[in-house]
Order: structure tokens, then sequence, then C-alpha cells
């Protein structure tokens, strides 16, 4: 054996584990508890329906919209939603041209129909305001009806002037045609129109005038818009 002097005697200072003893847990490093932010405030939305807006078909239609105001000038975005879901923005128009709305915000609807009533609304923003404003929008119009038409039958004489007359009203302005027995179309315009023998008034009527037997037959005055339609006709004997 070697001298004890070649292995020197280690000294231990930890002392033994025992059975069923763990060995200490490694701290662990503190952690500062997390500062809870201040909770982010959402925008103020206000919402509000204008009066109605009642037109006639075929009138322009302008509809404002007041954007909220921050320190006395207007900023942010604003756009227009329309009955049928289109959006337009500022100064955007739609395709066809009729609808636009201005730089100021204003909508504005080239001769407005029927077909255009509903319900607008503008959304505009301002810092951290948001205004909602929904605009109801009537367009009145009535269909063609014929208050003073031809008798179903009416008789002259050879020579004889013979008046047909044939009065409408409606909204928008009705278009106004007569049919005669060669089914010819005369249209009432503005002025006095006259047609061979026959004379066609601003207001409607036909008038014949030296009537022979080649002007018997059927004469049929049709009144239209874009709402309806309305028809009268009579017969016309020259006997």
């Amino acid at each position: 054996m070697l001298p004890e002097a070649l292995h020197p005697k280690i000294q231990v200072t930890q002392k033994p584990l025992h059975r069923g003893q763990s060995l200490p847990a490694t701290p662990r490093p503190v952690v500062p508890p997390l500062r809870s932010s201040s909770p982010v405030s959402e925008p103020a939305v206000s919402t509000r329906t204008a009066p109605l807006v009642s037109i006639v078909n075929g009138e322009n239609l302008r509809l404002p919209c007041p954007a909220p105001q921050t320190h006395g000038y207007t900023q942010g975005s604003l756009s227009w939603t329309m009955p049928n879901g289109k959006v337009l923005t500022r100064g955007e128009s739609d395709d066809s041209g009729r609808y636009k709305v201005q730089e100021d915000g204003i909508l504005t609807v080239q001769q407005a129909s029927v077909y255009d009533r509903g319900t607008f609304s503008c959304r505009s923003t301002s810092g951290d305001s948001i205004s909602v404003i929904t605009v109801p929008v009537i367009v009145i119009a009535y269909p063609p009806r014929i208050t003073t038409g031809p008798s179903p039958v009416t008789y002259t004489r050879p020579g004889v002037a013979v008046e047909l007359p044939c009065r409408t009203i409606a909204t928008p302005r009705a278009t106004v045609t007569w049919e005669t027995p060669d089914l010819t179309q005369l249209r009432v315009m503005g002025q006095a129109r006259i047609y061979g023998n026959r004379y066609l008034s601003p207001q409607g009527s036909l008038v014949i005038q030296n009537p022979t037997s080649r002007d018997t037959g059927f004469y049929r005055c049709t009144a239209k818009n874009v709402i309806g339609v309305d028809t009268k006709a009579t017969y016309l004997h020259v006997i």
C-alpha cells in the first residue's frame, strides 16, 4: 500500500444528505408586477335623424352633412351611404354622375326620381368624435290621369271641325301622344303643331279640321310618365 501522505484527506463542508431530503431550491429572480395601463378611450358617437326631406320628381336634391367641429375648424373624414348601399366619400361621384359629394360635405342628386327615395346616411369624424346623421327622403310623383278625355264615340259631319280633348295631370309631367286611325303617332309639344288637317294643341287636344270619311276610325290619347300610364280612346264617325 502507498503511504497516507500520498493521499491527502479532502474536507467536506456540506453535510451528507439523509434519506428523504432534497437539495435546496435555487432562488428565482424577483419580477416586479406589471403596471396596469389606463384604458383607451373610445370615440364618442352621436347619432340623430334629420327631418323628412320631400321633393318633386325631377328636382335636384341637396343634403347637407354638418361635420363635428374641433377648435373652430372641420377636420376628419366624411362619407355618404345611399339607400342602395353605395358609399361615396368627400369629392366622389357615382358612375352616372348624378350623385356627388361636394368638398363641403353636401350630397347632391341631379334630377331625383322615385327610385332615389329612401334613407341617406352621412358619417363624419373629427378628432375623437363621430357623427352619424340619417336623412329620410321621399320623392313625390303621381301616375298620369286623363281628367278630360274624348267620349267613347264621336260624331261629326264632313267639313265640320271636331275637337278630341285630352287633358292630363301627372307628376312628373306626362308625355302625351295621339294615335290616329292610320297608326300615326302625334306627340303633344310645348307649341301647337299642324299635321295635314289635324291640329294638335299644347294642352293635348286634337282638332280635326275639314274632316272627311277618310278620317273615320279610332283615335287614342296616351299619357305616360315614369310612374304609370293612362289612355282614352274614341271612335270618330264622319257621316
